[in-house]
């Protein structure tokens, strides 16, 4: 049998929005506080946040609830984008306990807020903050992991030319059910891309 238990094995690279920080809920639940939506439970409101077809949290916000809340004013909000799962932070320190130094998180646009909660929440580990086009930080992390749930990412690496490495879609969404079909993973697979899935809630929320 073939040992294929180096794969993904230098590195993990996570995303930020939606696995390290459920920044749409937080949203929900200062408006949820304000009275400006509905009192809710929580755990309804998360619910409904994990079972949302919509993948931008905030379009989400704007079908369901009419308010806009422009995704640039999010990248500069300290409680929106609070760290609100252990998922990532189990991750990474499991990762560098073992012996795993090259730990990155990524986020689509550029952040000071997030680079400052990386630095402040997990500081007995160090975390390389990334951002932008996630093409190339793939491509200069060969046999990484990358942790994501965003679909256009995803599908891009259909066409992209990349390195082989670990996808591991968290497909606790409902909105990445379009790329979970069996034919679109199977290309993605013959691409060299080793292609798995978790859920990220079963870790728990950060209370």
């Amino acid at each position: 049998m073939i040992d294929m238990s180096f794969i993904g094995k230098d590195g993990f690279i996570i995303q930020y929005e939606d696995i390290i920080s459920l920044w749409g809920y937080n949203v929900l639940l200062q408006l949820r506080d304000a009275k400006l939506i509905g009192e809710s439970e929580p755990d309804s409101l998360l619910l409904d946040y994990f079972n949302r077809e919509i993948e931008n949290p905030f379009d989400y916000i704007l079908d369901k609830y009419h308010i806009n809340f422009p995704t640039d004013k999010v990248y500069k909000s300290k409680k929106a984008l609070r760290p609100n799962l252990l998922y990532a932070f189990k991750i990474f320190s499991a990762a560098h306990r073992n012996g795993i130094k090259n730990l990155l998180v990524y986020s689509n646009k550029e952040s000071q807020i997030i680079r400052d909660y990386i630095v402040n929440e997990i500081p007995d580990v160090p975390i390389t903050y990334v951002h932008g086009d996630v093409i190339p930080v793939i491509k200069q992390h060969p046999n990484c992991t990358f942790l994501t749930s965003n679909i256009d990412t995803i599908k891009r690496l259909q066409t992209e030319s990349v390195p082989p490495f670990a996808l591991t879609i968290v497909d606790t969404f409902m909105y990445v059910a379009p790329v979970v079909k069996e034919e679109f993973i199977n290309s993605l697979r013959e691409k060299g891309i080793f292609v798995g899935f978790t859920n990220i809630l079963s870790a728990g929320l950060i209370p």
